[in-house]
């Protein structure tokens, strides 16, 4: 409850206006194998664990949750394009620091993440997995809280919709 994998199946069904048995697992490992195992018939789950299970042949994808194809996956249309043009979810990660932490070693923080990422054999392993950095804008502290609050009040109505929460 309240992973990214249920939030997709959320929104999934928001937008298709439907229903579908959702059934929790802990985690996505354990969710994987039943879908492999034919148990059960869907999951939203990530690039980074099921890329090598689209190209090895044992799951078939219908569709990535970002607005456009993903370079390491390009025969794989986004549910966008695919008809359901306002569904967009995707997985993000990011650093946080206790309140009161002082902006200079905030800044800090965020500059050295900021080189970090830039570093061409870490982008070229994150594309490998169809995962892609955050957009400059986002990349920095002032940024990054805009982003959640954003998110906060793009999935709360979903969330409350649903009656979901997390544990």
């Amino acid at each position: 409850m309240g992973s990214a994998s249920h939030l997709c199946g959320l929104l999934f069904m928001s937008r298709l206006q439907t229903e579908m048995n959702v059934i929790s697992f802990r985690g996505s490992g354990p969710a994987l194998n039943e879908l492999l195992g034919g148990r059960i018939d869907v999951q939203c789950d990530q690039t980074t664990t099921t890329t090598g299970h689209i190209r090895g042949g044992s799951i078939k994808p219908y569709g990535v949750t970002v607005k456009t194809r993903i370079p390491t996956l390009p025969d794989i249309p986004s549910l966008a394009e695919s008809g359901l043009a306002d569904f967009e979810l995707a997985v993000w990660y990011g650093l946080l620091v206790p309140k009161g932490t002082p902006r200079a070693a905030v800044d800090q923080l965020a500059g050295t993440l900021k080189a970090a990422s830039s570093d061409a054999g870490y982008l070229k392993r994150l594309a490998e997995f169809g995962v892609q950095p955050v957009p400059a804008e986002r990349a920095g502290p002032d940024g990054f809280a805009a982003f959640i609050r954003a998110e906060a009040a793009k999935w709360a109505p979903i969330i409350k919709a649903a009656g979901a929460f997390a544990d």
